[in-house]
């Protein structure tokens, strides 16, 4: 059996994804992403590094729509499942309970030119407005629905002149307040 993982990525990297909102669809994403840590690590890469951006605390009715617990709430939504997610699996995935915005890149420390993808499981256009005026990585994948449709859209803050940027959710959705 051929791998193809070893061609895909550059070098033997941790790859860092920026998540923000860990609501509903954001906590089932980063649950997911523990499988792909996993299987890089078994392909023989070091894996990827979550770093979670939520200013949002558990309410009773995020209570079975979403994976926390009654003990949890009142408790901040990234710190509850960055932590456990942590101490389960041993890993040292970061988490910021603050919503992400300019002053972001001082707790992650990057430049806008770094690899690494930002993904967005936000329910509001004026949050990924943010996030698209604080573009921290190329790649950015916006996970989004209104009231009769859901996307996902994978494309880039910028291009390169050997590479044009593939188009982002404003690309696809310029009148993204009008369609919800």
């Amino acid at each position: 059996m051929k791998i193809l993982a070893g061609d895909l990525l550059p070098e033997r990297i941790v790859i860092d994804i920026i998540v923000v909102g860990t609501g509903g669809t954001g906590a089932h994403l980063i649950n997911r992403l523990i499988a792909v840590n996993e299987t890089l690590i078994r392909l023989g890469y070091k894996g990827i590094r979550v770093l979670a951006f939520d200013g949002d605390k558990v309410s009773s009715t995020n209570v079975g729509r979403q994976p926390f617990s009654h003990g949890q709430v009142g408790m901040s939504k990234c710190q509850t499942l960055i932590e456990s997610i942590n101490q389960i699996y041993g890993f040292q995935w970061k988490y910021f309970p603050v919503m992400f915005d300019e002053e972001a890149r001082k707790y992650v420390g990057y430049k806008d030119d770094n690899e690494g993808i930002m993904i967005s499981c936000v329910d509001s256009v004026k949050q990924r407005k943010v996030i698209y005026s604080v573009p921290i990585f190329r790649h950015w994948m916006d996970i989004g629905n209104g009231r009769d449709f859901g996307q996902i859209i994978f494309g880039q803050f910028n291009g390169t002149p050997s590479m044009p940027r593939a188009y982002h959710v404003f690309d696809v959705f310029p009148n993204m307040e009008s369609m919800l």
